[in-house]
Formats: C-alpha cells, structure tokens, sequence
C-alpha cells in the first residue's frame, strides 16, 4: 500500500514522497528542498501513541496532519497529499500495527 505524502522528523527539512506500508514496518522515501533523495525506514515496533492533528498552527503544509511518536527519535508528522480519507486510513492501520 503507498501514499502520496509530505513528512517532517522533529523540527527538520519537510520532505515529499510516498509512504509504502510493508510487513511491519513504513518506508518514507521523498526529496527535500536542497536535499537528495532520502529513505527513511520505521518498523511498527518503534512507534508510539498516534493521533491526528488539526490544529492550524500545528498543521503540515496547511493541512490536517497524523502525528506519531518514535520511541528513540524525534517525533515523525505526516500529512497525505491523497485527501483526508487517505489519511484517516493511514493513522487507523498505524494505530493498529503500532498497537499489535
């Protein structure tokens, strides 16, 4: 499963890319802005409390944004660029896995 994605680890560049879910574990692979291309692996495992943010000051590129905790790292915010449903989706497989 893949997903049209911007993404930010702690207070870092913002990337755009894809999310795919794989067994157990979430790839993030994107650019960003003066950077090369970057692939970011997180197994479900390292994951903590997942939520979605609304909030416009704590919005992604303006729009809604799941956010969740990494056990040993800054913590990881994801905004679909498929549309809301999308994300929703994505933030119920993430809490679940996570959760597993």
């Amino acid at each position: 499963m893949s997903y049209a994605v911007v993404w930010e680890e702690g207070n870092g560049p913002v990337f755009a890319g894809r999310l795919e879910l794989r067994d157990g574990r979430l790839d993030l692979i994107g650019t960003a802005l003066g950077s090369g291309p970057t692939r970011r692996t997180l197994h479900f495992s390292e994951l903590g409390p997942v939520w979605v943010e609304r909030r416009r000051t704590l919005r992604l590129v303006g729009r809604p944004t799941l956010v969740a905790e990494v056990a040993a790292g800054p913590r990881l915010r994801i905004s679909s660029l498929d549309g809301a449903g999308a994300l929703h989706e994505l933030a119920e497989l993430l809490h679940a896995s996570a959760a597993a």
